[in-house]
């Protein structure tokens, strides 16, 4: 797992802080996204911080569609955005698989421990696998059908994470794994298969842009689990009553 430092901690707690207070919001829970949050961040990658927050009650009781989102321009390698706790619920709902990963993240900045306990608890019992499963089969693809992927660490390493955590998904039906290095070892065995140790090794000391050629024998097992998984099927996800989540968003609002 990444290691951030303490200074950088710092200025992300700091911006989040101001955050809050010039937009009027709660931070409810903010972690690292991405690939530091996966374990095999390049030296010059940014720091992509996603927050999940909430507005104090007043603001939920309009007839009209409000922004839900706060995307804050880049500060230096600081990437930062967050959504509202009803839009989270209600992609959620979706089966959206971006949110889950931000619930399980291993590099937690802020977080009300009781409310995303309770966030992540509901995200899992309402886990669609199916939903989950096709996006990361998707984002494989585009890393996978890009030509540029053969030689570039940032992009196959993204694909593979996302076919490891389709296969995941396939054997278990439950929320993959956040770390790329849990889901290597359950797969990967580097003795049947070299050349991802020597990777991520190159891409942890090098920039995102750099260039290198992937190991056939890793590009091949690769290609071969994303086409071994075309043939995965689900059974159709029922998701609980809407009052659930409902009750849930009640539950974080009345804690503004």
């Amino acid at each position: 797992m990444s290691v951030i430092s303490q200074e950088k901690t710092e200025a992300i707690l700091l911006l989040l802080s101001n955050i809050e207070s010039e937009r009027n919001i709660k931070v409810i829970h903010a972690v690292e996204s991405g690939s530091r949050a996966w374990g095999f961040p390049s030296v010059d990658s940014d720091y992509d911080v996603r927050f999940i927050y909430c507005q104090e009650k007043d603001w939920y009781i309009t007839p009209f569609d409000r922004k839900d989102t706060i995307d804050i321009s880049m500060q230096g390698d600081l990437d930062a955005g967050g959504w509202d706790i009803g839009k989270c619920l209600s992609l959620l709902y979706k089966g959206n698989a971006v949110l889950q990963e931000w619930l399980n993240s291993p590099v937690v900045y802020r977080s009300n421990s009781k409310m995303h306990q309770a966030l992540r608890d509901f995200a899992a019992k309402e886990f669609n696998s199916a939903a989950a499963f096709y996006h990361y089969i998707s984002l494989a693809k585009r890393k996978f059908l890009d030509e540029t992927t053969a030689s570039n660490a940032k992009y196959f390493l993204y694909g593979l994470r996302a076919v490891l955590c389709a296969q995941f998904i396939a054997d278990n039906k439950q929320v993959p794994p956040v770390l790329f290095d849990t889901l290597v070892k359950k797969y990967i065995p580097d003795s049947e298969v070299p050349g991802l140790n020597q990777l991520l090794k190159y891409k942890s000391l090098g920039g995102e842009k750099d260039q290198l050629v992937i190991s056939p024998a890793l590009w091949d097992f690769s290609i071969a689990m994303f086409e071994r998984l075309q043939a995965v099927s689900f059974e159709r996800f029922r998701h609980s009553d809407s009052e659930s989540y409902e009750k849930l968003m009640r539950m974080v609002v009345s804690g503004f």
